[in-house]
């Protein structure tokens, strides 16, 4: 695992211009909050990962192909990993090569990603990136789905799990 090449200010800042208005480069999911977080991430300097020998569902591949010039994929002939759109397994991705699960809020940095169990049963439900941090240490995030800037990360409920990126 690398460490110190993610551009934090980057993918904060491509969340920023895209939290409204989605990029045309990449489809549009109707549950999107994973796909949104993805494109922060490769906005943040991490490499796509496509080994050919792999299946599109490993944990281990993260990648977005766009064909065309179609906006939003309009003609649904792009190609991406499981992991850049599943929250779950993004979540493995993570933890395999691009950072570490941490315990507490406060560990987390800007372009951090924060990922919800809603209802308890043990499979994460969304994904979220970390956009600001207030004076007092509050961690602010966006996301997609129900597209939302900058909300408290503690007025969220569910399990959280929170994931430092070190690469």
């Amino acid at each position: 695992m690398q460490s110190g090449l993610y551009n934090r200010s980057g993918a904060v800042n491509y969340a920023y211009a895209y939290v409204f208005n989605y990029n045309p480069a990449y489809h549009k999911f109707s549950a999107d909050c994973t796909n949104f977080v993805s494109q922060c991430l490769k906005a943040g300097g991490i490499p796509m990962v496509n080994a050919w020998w792999r299946p599109w569902w490993d944990k281990d591949d993260w990648y977005y192909y766009r064909h065309g010039s179609d906006a939003y994929d309009s003609n649904n002939d792009d190609d991406w990993s499981w992991s850049w759109v599943k929250v779950q397994t993004l979540y493995y991705h993570i933890k395999a090569r691009l950072g570490t699960q941490v315990s507490s809020p406060s560990q987390l940095q800007l372009g951090d990603i924060v990922q919800v169990d809603f209802d308890g049963d043990g499979t994460l439900d969304h994904s979220m990136i970390v956009t600001k941090i207030d004076g007092n240490g509050n961690r602010y995030v966006m996301y997609y789905t129900v597209d939302r800037k900058d909300r408290l990360l503690h007025e969220i409920n569910g399990t959280k799990y929170y994931l430092h990126i070190t690469y």
